[in-house]
């Protein structure tokens, strides 16, 4: 167990991650516990903050799936059932996209609705946020990320809503105003930062 967290805290210590690092799973697993009277499977939840971005090599589009990897051959060593190994990949493979969840599995819905949550962070936090995903992927010219990350963000916008469950829907309109903001302030903001 201890050569698991070892390595999880390996992984999320690179030197080039500045927002996908220990700092955002603590945050996740931070609102994992606020809302525990409400998740079904906790330890599901929680495997899945822990190996969702386990693997993050900017401009890879697998990284999720490498994830789910990683996650599966830890959780094998700790001898865990096939199902909950299953479930735990399906929810970090639903990441990739963010979208087309399953209706009925509230626990994925939350999960989902913690990795985009700082989507409806306070302004500060939010430029924060751009800011340090912008470092994560410094080697990609200005231009080209802000293209990017104008489709990540016009593709939100256009869904009828960003989050899943009714507890986060509540934040919905900070999220759009932060995401409207970015694209009212980018590129400039990137070259700024």
């Amino acid at each position: 167990m201890k050569e698991l967290f070892i390595g999880i805290q390996n992984a999320y210590n690179e030197p080039k991650r500045f927002y996908h690092n220990l700092d955002h799973i603590e945050y996740l697993l931070r609102l994992s516990a606020s809302f525990s009277d409400q998740i079904t499977d906790k330890d599901a939840v929680n495997f899945s903050i822990f190996y969702h971005d386990y693997v993050y090599v900017t401009g890879k589009g697998d990284n999720e799936f490498q994830s789910a990897q990683v996650a599966q051959k830890a959780l094998n060593q700790l001898g865990l059932s096939k199902s909950f190994i299953d479930r735990v990949q399906l929810y970090i493979n639903t990441t990739s996209n963010h979208s087309n969840l399953l209706a009925t599995d509230e626990d994925l819905r939350f999960f989902i609705d913690f990795d985009l949550s700082i989507l409806a962070a306070d302004r500060e936090v939010y430029k924060n946020y751009i800011l340090n995903i912008r470092k994560e992927y410094s080697q990609i010219a200005t231009t080209q990320f802000t293209l990017g990350r104008k489709g990540f963000i016009q593709h939100l916008l256009s869904q009828q809503h960003i989050f899943y469950t009714q507890q986060f829907r509540e934040k919905e309109e900070q999220a759009r105003k932060n995401m409207q903001w970015e694209l009212e302030m980018s590129p400039g903001i990137f070259s700024a930062g």
